[in-house]
């Protein structure tokens, strides 16, 4: 195999520049970004133009918009499971009573309707994108998008109804 047919190796003589596989004299072989020698000595800096990106680029479309909307309402979800957590040790620890009184401040009312809004939006989005996420085969069947949905929300209604009766019945 002689050097021309080897990958990587040039055929040109030794200390003879190889030129670029553009052809374009002055231009780094595949590098972008990299300086190069110009005819005249001075470096030149090859590089893609990019735009910036725009500071409300998921304005522009409904399906963007609903995408950052649910990215967001993770902090929500967060708040949640550290209330809950909080509320788990106020029982624990002894310390209910102060924990109700935190729990029962307007701005903390607020805050846990605006997190329990979020986490509503989160599970539903969650649930609708499920179908999208995985594929359901019967018997070489596929499951379509909508029983999918209709289980993963009706099994969401049942477990919080359940979950509504545990905690309101009254004994």
């Amino acid at each position: 195999m002689s050097a021309a047919e080897r990958p990587g190796e040039s055929a040109t003589a030794p200390g003879r520049p190889v030129e670029p596989a553009s052809g374009r004299p002055g231009e780094s072989p595949g590098v972008p970004g990299r300086p190069d020698e110009s005819p005249e000595g001075s470096p030149e800096v090859h590089a893609p133009y990019r735009p910036g990106r725009d500071a409300f680029w998921f304005a522009r479309s409904r399906a963007s918009a609903v995408f950052v909307l649910r990215e967001l309402t993770s902090v929500f979800v967060a708040w949640t499971i550290a209330f809950l957590l909080l509320l788990a040790e106020a029982v624990l620890s002894g310390g209910y009573a102060d924990f109700t009184a935190l729990a029962a401040r307007p701005w903390m009312i607020a805050l846990n309707v605006v997190a329990l809004a979020a986490t509503c939006f989160h599970a539903i989005t969650f649930l609708n994108l499920a179908p999208k996420a995985t594929v359901v085969r019967l018997d070489g069947w596929r499951v379509p998008a909508w029983m999918i949905q209709g289980g993963n929300h009706s099994a969401w209604l049942v477990v919080s109804a359940v979950i509504a009766y545990v905690v309101l019945r009254t004994t």
